[in-house]
């Protein structure tokens, strides 16, 4: 009896882990992934929505590896516990990058030139030119089938 109820016990908690005993992961994916954009078109509409404070911007960036010119957001967010941490800590940042870029009076609308720099198997580069005259540079990955943006930075 005792073995029974310890291999049941097992098997719940195998079932949990795989996400088939109950809601599984908060952040696993309930819907299949949008078709796929060229990368240009996602790196440009990622970064207008991040300025905007879109919220619906949160699936398209790649939270675990995100890097923002030299703030490693991803190993920040690592560390946050749990899921409802996560989930402010996402929202957090979307609106304070919103708030902070609306401060500086500029608009992602002005860049030109997006073009693919370079791709390597799942990992695409994209850049843009601002008529200051720098260059954004984009990180596009293909995670599971979703485009997700990794990182941005300029040069």
């Amino acid at each position: 009896m005792k073995k029974t109820v310890l291999l049941l016990i097992v098997f719940c908690f195998f079932l949990s882990a795989c996400g088939l005993g109950g809601k599984g992961s908060a952040r696993q994916a309930t819907k299949p992934p949008p078709p796929l954009k060229p990368e240009t078109d996602f790196a440009r509409e990622a970064i207008i929505l991040l300025t905007k404070g879109d919220l619906a911007v949160e699936e398209m960036i790649d939270w675990e590896t995100f890097k923002v010119f030299d703030t490693d957001v991803g190993s920040k967010y690592w560390y946050m516990p749990g899921e409802s941490a996560k989930a402010s800590f996402r929202k957090s940042f979307i609106e304070s990058f919103a708030s902070s870029f609306r401060n500086t009076g500029q608009s992602m609308e002005v860049l030109r030139n997006w073009k693919i720099e370079s791709k390597d198997g799942t990992k695409t580069t994209v850049t843009a030119d601002h008529p200051n005259g720098k260059t954004l540079v984009f990180t596009v990955l293909l995670k599971d089938g979703w485009q997700k943006l990794s990182s941005l930075s300029g040069k």
